[in-house]
């Protein structure tokens, strides 16, 4: 049986003045649906959202990014040098854990019967 594919991410950073961007883990597929525990932390969290809030005085489509990065937020820890960290799990089942709250669960799962569209009403009638 051959191994299930691994993508190893390495400490990675992205940096601008004001933010810096981390990111590491791994996923795996060990099925359909990956299995990924990554870490991400965030130095100027606050900076991203202010510069969302100045571009959408420019650019009013931007303006539905913010709720979106304020619940981001939400869902960080704020480590003792005041970085945001985001340590989230995914599984094959569609489950998805953010620092440990469940953010998605499990996928329902998957009924493999066939339905036919019938009910009782479509059976032959058995008398002659």
């Amino acid at each position: 049986m051959a191994k299930t594919p691994k993508v190893v991410i390495g400490h990675s950073t992205i940096k601008n003045k004001d933010t810096e961007i981390a990111l590491e883990g791994e996923m795996t597929f060990p099925g359909e649906k990956p299995e990924a525990n990554v870490t991400v932390d965030v130095a100027g969290f606050d900076k991203i959202v202010e510069g969302l809030q100045e571009a959408a005085k420019s650019e009013p489509e931007v303006a539905q990014y913010v709720p979106v990065a304020l619940m981001v937020k939400g869902f960080g820890k704020t480590l003792t040098d005041g970085r945001m960290e985001w340590v989230v799990n995914a599984k094959p089942d569609g489950s998805v854990i953010v620092n440990g709250v469940m953010l998605k669960p499990a996928d329902p799962a998957e009924d493999d019967s066939i339905d036919d569209g019938g009910d009782e009403t479509d059976q032959a009638d058995p008398t002659p």
